[in-house]
């Protein structure tokens, strides 16, 4: 009995099929190709083919083969949809948004094929597009739970807060142990101001993982937040286990607390300008243990931080350190010397005498008797929460209008350009260092900040400032 080539080819496509359900990849590889020999024109051996390739992590070779499927069969779905996988895994994006498009066009009820579109939308600036096909998605097939939560993730970078926490609920009842869905969830709830429930949720958290790095750190903010000081203390340790956080590799041993008696100690710095200002009030109580204090600090800090009560000497951050016997994390001090609480004596920041003066002489005159008000509208550009707590420039210019008989407003803003305000006086201090900042605060009547470091210095010096916070404020 003799075989024609079209059933040779059938026969050996078949063979594949078996061969790649049992796994044996490298054998039904070599029976698709020798079945295309047979069966050039076959839609399918081309599809299977390239799923091998695939699976091999050839996706060049398995998007030839993909493409020759559809270019065989054009009303062929599942061919489009890979065919834009592998585009999309050979950072072809363009060609892979177009397959996947393909593919939708053929079979619209494709999840997958609207989930991976919306990530390619997403990833392209088209969030409104992205997040109707991730509803669509999760719409089309519930138990598929990644559009669920890639639909999460999306409208929380985009701070559609309700309906985010309403998909990771979504979510988390089909699937009550995604630990990721379930800590996105404790943090929007952080951010719709829910802060019991939020502190809830990530303690449900740590009932699946209790050693989630996320879940323990921002657990410790709710907790400071609150008042929980001797948890939250505790649990702020875990800022260290963070991705991202750099390693403390130093030759001298980390202090525990005990007696300095007349010991060297360096206080490191960490986090911003604004985590240093308020966390300067316990270097006193480091300094009543009995020791040389030494604190490093961002280069701004430096003059103030040699001022402060107790200290020897500053050290700018990054330059070579002096000798010390042992050394702490500034913002570990609480912790580690057990305070039920934050200080609250102010002032505890004190700048030069000779600058508070000089800057007394340039913003008062006997003869006006305006309130002298410091404003700034923005924090460090480069955070990445920024524009939630900054403030536009008709914002400014809405708070600085209509004083002219009662007030004279003053800028206090580093680091962003200036903005046209004819209520608002520029002052040419030292950019360099927040010692002329504070011997300016020193002298107004009121500063209005945003969340920065200016808010937290103004307070280090005890002048009235009024703080502009986002609904989901920063728990200092």
């Amino acid at each position: 009995m003799h075989l024609t080539a079209q059933q040779l080819g059938q026969s050996l496509y078949r063979l594949g099929r078996q061969l790649a359900e049992r796994q044996r990849f490298e054998e039904a590889r070599e029976s698709f190709a020798l079945s295309l020999e047979f069966q050039p024109e076959a839609a399918e051996t081309c599809f299977e083919l390239g799923n091998l390739l695939h699976t091999a992590g050839r996706h060049a070779d398995a998007a030839s083969h993909y493409l020759r499927a559809v270019e065989l069969k054009p009303r062929f779905p599942q061919a489009w949809y890979n065919l834009g996988v592998v585009r999309m895994l050979l950072r072809d994006l363009g060609r892979s948004r177009m397959s996947f498009e393909q593919a939708l066009a053929l079979k619209p009820d494709y999840a997958e094929g609207h989930n991976n579109l919306a990530i390619l939308m997403q990833a392209a600036g088209q969030i409104e597009e992205a997040l109707a096909h991730y509803r669509e998605a999760a719409h089309l097939q519930p138990e598929f739970l990644e559009p669920q939560y890639n639909l999460g993730l999306a409208l929380q970078e985009h701070q559609q807060f309700e309906e985010c926490a309403a998909t990771y609920e979504k979510l988390l009842k089909r699937k009550h142990d995604h630990v990721d869905a379930r800590n996105n969830l404790a943090n929007v709830l952080l951010e719709l101001g829910r802060v019991e429930d939020a502190r809830e949720a990530y303690q449900r958290v740590l009932g699946f993982d209790p050693r989630h790095p996320e879940a323990n750190w921002n657990l410790a903010l709710v907790q400071l937040q609150t008042g929980r000081w001797r948890d939250g203390w505790n649990n702020y340790e875990w800022r260290f286990r963070q991705p991202t956080s750099p390693k403390e590799d130093r030759p001298a041993p980390r202090w525990d607390g005990r007696p300095l008696e007349g010991r060297t100690i360096l206080l490191t710095a960490e986090q911003g300008l604004g985590d240093m200002l308020q966390f300067f009030r316990f270097v006193p109580h480091v300094a009543a243990q009995g020791g040389r204090v030494l604190v490093e600090c961002h280069a701004p800090l430096a003059a103030l931080a040699a001022r402060l009560p107790g200290v020897a000497a500053s050290v700018v951050k990054g330059e070579t350190l002096p000798d010390h016997h042992c050394w702490a994390p500034l913002l570990s001090v609480p912790l580690i010397l057990g305070l039920a609480e934050p200080p609250s004596v102010v002032p505890y920041v004190f700048p030069d005498p000779d600058r508070i003066a000089y800057w007394r002489q340039q913003l008062i005159t006997a003869s006006d008797a305006r309130l002298r008000i410091g404003i700034t509208w923005s924090g460090n550009p480069q955070f990445k929460a920024n524009a939630k707590r900054s403030l536009h420039a008709a914002n400014v210019q809405a708070l600085t209008a209509g004083w002219d008989q009662d007030a004279i407003f003053y800028s206090l803003q580093k680091g962003v350009a200036p903005i046209p305000n004819a209520n608002l006086v520029e002052l040419h201090d030292d950019g360099s260092s927040l010692e002329d900042v504070a011997a300016i605060i020193v002298n107004l009547d009121l500063v209005i900040s945003v969340d920065t470091s200016v808010a937290h210095l103004a307070g280090a010096l005890a002048k009235p400032v009024w703080t502009i916070l986002a609904r989901a404020s920063d728990w200092r």
